[in-house]
């Protein structure tokens, strides 16, 4: 159940959105609209700091606070909520050999999409990241299509890329001042 004092906006779903929601509806535990890429990142990452970006970056965009309302209404409606809790997601297996790290990103890659997301409730992103070594890690990031399509998922990386590194500068002058 939504609260109604954490509603910031309703509208109405587009007509592409009505008919994702025509399908979910039909078969809710259908990957068909469950959106999953991997990237492969060298380098270190903060994880707390990453947390910290994927936070900014649903405070940011309206589209990552929304539910969907389709159950007694007379027509659906997507409502942005004021503000939706969600985390990054991180697990280290730098202590696996490379064959059991590849089939243990495989696994829970596949877990994951098992994870469907619930569009009345669940925030409908989410970031995992799997430590491989000091230097290296999987970020799998999920969605469900019905928020995000091709276009706006460059953008949005590219913005939480962007608010990740503006977070790191500021901690590295931070370091640097005391």
């Amino acid at each position: 159940m939504l609260d109604k004092n954490n509603i910031k906006h309703i509208y109405p779903l587009s007509p592409l959105q009505e008919g994702i929601l025509f399908h979910y509806i039909q078969n809710n535990k259908s990957e068909a609209y469950f959106e999953q890429t991997a990237y492969h990142i060298e380098g270190v990452i903060d994880y707390k700091l990453f947390d910290r970006a994927f936070k900014l970056l649903i405070e940011k965009y309206d589209v990552l606070r929304t539910a969907f309302v389709f159950k007694k209404v007379d027509a659906p409606k997507q409502v942005v909520l004021k503000e939706r809790s969600s985390s990054a997601f991180v697990m280290d297996i730098s202590d696996l050999n490379q064959q059991e790290k590849d089939q243990y990103i495989e696994y829970f890659s596949q877990k994951d999409r098992n994870n469907k997301f619930d569009l009345t409730k669940d925030p409908l992103v989410r970031f995992s990241i799997l430590k491989l070594s000091d230097k290296s890690n999987v970020i799998i990031w999920s969605f469900h299509h019905i928020i995000l399509d091709g276009w706006s998922v460059g953008m949005l990386l590219k913005d939480l890329m962007g608010m990740y590194n503006s977070l790191d500068a500021d901690t590295f002058f931070d370091r640097k001042a005391n």
